[in-house]
Formats: C-alpha cells, sequence, structure tokens
C-alpha cells in the first residue's frame, strides 16, 4: 500500500472513530450521571448545556477548516498570517460572546422561564457557563485547524480526550454534589485538551500563532463565513432553547424526562455529522465542478444512510424499552415513549447534512441560510401550537420540522451539482432497508420473548443486531453499497 492509499484508508477511519468514541462514551455515562444528580439537576443542566452548545455557533472553525485546506501549501508566511488571524478574531469572539451570555442570560430566563431563573443558584452557574462557552470556542478552532491540515489521527485524540476529560470530571463532580454546577464545570474542562493538542501541532508546523498580526483580507474572508455559519446556526438553536424553556418553565422533572432522549439523540446526530465532517476539508480543496467532489459527497451520503436505516428501525423496535432499562427509568415513562420518535427526526436531519456540509465547503453558505430560516418559521408556528401540550407532543412537532430538512437534498444536488441523482437515494435506501430485514426479524423476536429486560441483554442484541446487519450487507453484495462507485 503506498502513502496514498495509506492515508485514503486511514483518515476515513479516524474520522469515523472521531465520532464513535465519543458517542459511545456520551452514551455509557448518561445514565450513571442522571441517576447521580437527579432529574431537577440534570434538567437545569439541560438548560445550561443547550445556551452553551448553540451559543458557539458563531466561531470560526469551520471557516479556518476551509482556508487552511486551501493555503496550506502556500508557504510558512501565509499560513502564519490566516491562523495568527484566526486565533485573535476567535478570542475577541469568545470575550464578547461570554460577557454577553453572563449579561443577558439571567434577563432572558426570567422573561421565558422564572422557575428555571430562581433555579440557577445566584450567578455561578451562570459564570461557569460563560467560561465554559469561551473555552468551546477556542476548542472548536483549534479543532477546526486539525481537520484543515487533515490530521485526522490527532483531531481522534482531541476528541476523545474531550470525551474522557468531561465524562471523568462530571461524574466526580456530581459523586461529590455539585449536581447541574458540576456537569456545566465538566463541560468547561473537556475543552481544554483540544486547545493543549491544537496549539502543539501549530507550534510544531512553525506557525507563529500568538504573533500580534492580523491580515485585513483574512479577518474579513472569516468573519464574513463566520457571520454565515451563525446566521443560519442561530434560527434553529433558538427554537430548540425556546423549546425547552416551554417544557421546563413549570417542571423540571419533565425536562429532564424529555431531554434525556433528546441527549441520545443530539449524540447521535453528532455521529452521523462526525462522520460527515470528516470530508469537510476534501470538498472545500477540491471546490466547485469537480467529479472529486461529488465523489466525496456520495460517499459520505452512503455512510451515513448505512447508519441511519438501522437505526430507525431498533429504535421503534426495542427502543423505547431499551432505554427505559439503560437509563433506569419506568417503562412507560415518557422518554421511552418519545425516544423512537426523536430518533427519527435527527435521522432525517442527518441524511440532509452532508447537503450542508457541500454548501459550506463550496461558500455557498446562503443555501443553509435560507433553508434554515424558512424550517424555522415553519417549526415556530409548530411550537406555538402545541403551547401547554405533552413532551408527546413536542415530539411529534420536532419529527415534523425535521422532516423538512429532507427536501434539502435535491435542491442542493440540484444546486450545486447540476442535478438530483434520485437513482442513488432511492437505490441506497432501498437495499439499506432490505438489509435491515434480519435486524428487524431478531429484535422484534427478542421483545417478543423478553429479551430486553436487562443492560447485558440489551449489549448482547446489540452486537447480534450489528453482526447480522453488516453480515447481510457484506453476504448479499447490494450493488456497490459499501464499495461507493454507484453516485453516478
Amino acid at each position: 500500500m503506498n502513502t496514498r492509499e495509506n492515508e485514503n484508508f486511514w483518515r476515513p477511519l479516524f474520522g469515523a472513530l472521531s465520532s464513535i468514541v465519543p458517542a459511545i462514551g456520551a452514551f455509557l455515562a448518561t445514565p450513571f450521571i442522571y441517576r447521580a444528580v437527579g432529574p431537577v439537576e440534570y434538567g437545569i443542566y439541560a438548560v445550561m448545556a443547550a445556551v452553551i452548545s448553540y451559543s458557539v455557533g458563531f466561531n470560526v472553525s469551520r471557516a479556518v477548516t476551509v482556508k487552511v485546506s486551501q493555503v496550506e501549501d502556500s508557504g510558512s508566511g501565509v499560513l502564519d498570517d490566516l491562523l495568527s488571524t484566526a486565533f485573535w478574531v476567535t478570542v475577541g469572539i469568545c470575550v464578547l460572546s461570554s460577557l454577553a451570555l453572563y449579561t443577558a442570560l439571567p434577563y432572558f430566563l426570567d422573561v421565558i422561564s422564572p422557575t428555571l431563573e430562581d433555579s440557577l443558584k445566584g450567578g455561578r452557574l451562570i459564570a461557569l457557563a460563560a467560561t465554559a462557552l469561551a473555552l468551546q470556542g477556542l476548542g472548536n478552532l483549534f479543532l477546526g485547524i486539525l481537520q484543515g491540515f487533515q490530521r485526522q489521527f490527532t483531531y481522534l485524540v482531541a476528541v476523545t480526550l474531550i470525551s474522557i476529560s468531561g465524562i471523568i470530571s462530571s461524574i466526580g463532580f456530581s459523586l461529590n454534589g455539585y449536581g447541574a454546577t458540576g456537569l456545566v464545570a465538566g463541560v468547561a474542562i473537556s475543552f481544554i485538551p483540544p486547545i493543549v493538542l491544537g496549539l502543539v501541532v501549530a507550534l510544531k508546523r512553525g506557525s507563529r500563532l500568538f504573533q500580534l498580526r492580523v491580515n485585513p483580507g483574512f479577518a474579513r474572508g472569516i468573519l464574513k463565513h463566520s457571520v454565515l455559519v451563525f446566521a443560519y446556526l442561530l434560527p434553529g438553536n433558538l427554537v430548540i432553547l425556546v423549546e425547552r424553556f416551554a417544557l421546563g418553565g413549570s417542571n423540571l422533572g419533565t425536562l429532564s424526562e424529555y431531554v434525556l432522549p433528546l441527549m441520545l439523540g443530539i449524540q447521535f446526530h453528532a455521529l452521523l455529522n462526525g462522520l460527515s465532517l470528516h470530508v469537510f476539508p476534501s470538498m472545500a480543496k477540491t471546490g466547485h465542478d469537480s467529479p472529486e467532489t461529488a465523489a466525496t459527497y456520495y460517499k459520505s451520503a452512503r455512510l451515513i444512510v448505512i447508519l441511519a436505516i438501522p437505526a430507525i428501525v431498533s429504535a421503534w423496535t426495542i427502543g423505547g424499552p431499551s432505554i427505559a432499562f439503560w437509563l433506569g427509568v419506568d417503562p412507560n415513562s415518557i422518554s421511552s415513549t418519545i425516544f423512537p420518535i426523536l430518533i427519527t427526526g435527527f435521522v432525517f436531519l442527518g441524511l440532509s447534512i452532508p447537503a450542508f456540509h457541500l454548501s459550506e465547503a463550496l461558500g455557498r453558505t446562503r443555501i443553509n441560510l435560507f433553508w434554515t430560516l424558512g424550517v424555522v418559521a415553519i417549526n415556530l408556528l409548530i411550537i406555538y401550537y402545541l403551547g401547554g401540550k405533552s413532551p408527546v407532543e413536542f415530539a411529534y412537532g420536532r419529527l415534523v420540522s425535521f422532516s423538512l430538512w429532507l427536501f434539502a437534498i435535491p435542491f442542493v444536488e440540484l444546486r450545486l451539482l447540476g442535478k438530483f441523482n434520485w437513482r442513488f437515494w432511492v437505490g441506497t435506501l432501498l437495499t439499506t432497508s432490505l438489509a435491515c430485514l434480519p435486524l428487524f426479524v431478531i429484535q422484534a423476536v427478542a421483545v417478543a420473548y423478553g429479551g430486553a429486560v436487562s443492560r447485558i441483554n440489551i449489549a448482547i442484541l446489540g452486537l447480534v443486531s450489528i453482526a447480522s446487519y453488516l453480515g447481510t450487507l457484506r453476504v448479499a453484495k447490494f450493488p456497490k453499497l459499501v464499495t461507493g462507485k454507484n453516485h453516478g
């Protein structure tokens, strides 16, 4: 295997692992943390985690990934200018964002949900959230640098350290009675490793990262890209925040029951997003009108479909009872009922991820913005209609709004690739669905005979299901589904 073939093999593998490892870690840790802090404290943490995650949408990481991949071979001077500009722009954004969050959040909480505002223990939790916001912004910058250099192994190490440090610190704080405050502190601590690793990689490559120098051209390009990313992420993020406040305004326990499966859905979405994100620099480098760009796009889409379809099948077959036993909640609880609904919604959203990454990589972020604004407008109408309704109805409302993202796929393909490759989508979805038949039978029989009644049984059933699905894909030799040559 030559050097290029070696890179083509390891980069996708490390990219996949960088999504799988954190997802597994979070899935294993969530039940323990939930039981340690209780439903009320976990509900408070859910609100603060949403604020931290969605406020940091205004970051330069994706702009840096694109720019680094484009100028990496242009000489050390150009790269120095780019990285130092990105660093100081990010520092400025993080400081301003943290101050804005610390100042505005109490008023926002008081207007939306006075009950939650009273639960935030003075200003300590909000101060920690502002700190976590700043560290996450810097951490994302260095993750973007690693992706731009296509240092997939180092990126894998960084996200693994994020997962490990976050889980260990969160468990440690929760066991010592710090509740939601400790969990938010764990979020802040978890983003220190990528900052350190990113600094090491940048400095080892000879970059003068800390030079007091900002290139106006790079600054304008980075800010323009970042503003567009922020603009299309913000409306959707505000909808999610409003939804959580609407559910938790009078009952944090109810919010917690809704948020538990929602967190698992978000983790699954992060997995799908990470699997597509590792090809982001490649599409940015090859650019418009390139067969390589189309091939990379369909390769990413195919991988997501291969994971997404069995996820839907499993969620509706064994999802409810399995999640109940895994989390230690009542099998008839809200969490069990809404889990398959939310997972289906996140699969719909996940299928559109490659299209949005393609738009962003090719500098057409406005497509993402306008599409998001349209979906968000419909989503807000749904939330308004559901005011005062149950969490189950909110889950179905989210499913309806997420299904609208599917229409972005043909729109983006027509605009950027010249045609909507419906044969690819029909063939890939159909053959993947057929491969799920043995998985469905195994899981249905297990549920009928009480097989999903313990964590050990759930783990065994999961492994058998995965083996049957992958074995079917392999043995049946569905038409080039895995080799990736049916995108033409």
